[in-house]
């Protein structure tokens, strides 16, 4: 899946309003951790308001095909590692 194209909340917002289920794209669960710590970055995951992160942890879920629960683990990893590794 290229996403690429989507580069502020407003676009991860009107995209979830549109497509409520994104076909994953992955080749691997490794090329879907960098996408999920790529995009992590790319949104200053770290500073975002509450509702803000909200909206990107749904984005990923909807993103990625994991469950809210996985989703969560991968973000709690990337915040204390810098990476999503498992």
């Amino acid at each position: 899946m290229d996403t690429r194209l989507i580069k502020s909340l407003q676009q991860v917002e009107e995209l979830l309003q549109a497509t409520p289920q994104i076909q994953p794209g992955w080749k691997s669960k490794d090329e879907c951790y960098q996408w999920i710590a790529g995009t992590l970055k790319h949104f200053r995951y770290r500073t975002l308001s509450k509702p803000e992160k909200g909206l990107i942890k749904r984005y990923l879920i909807v993103a990625s095909g994991y469950s809210r629960a996985q989703i969560t683990r991968l973000i709690k990893e990337y915040l204390n590692l810098g990476a999503c590794r498992t």
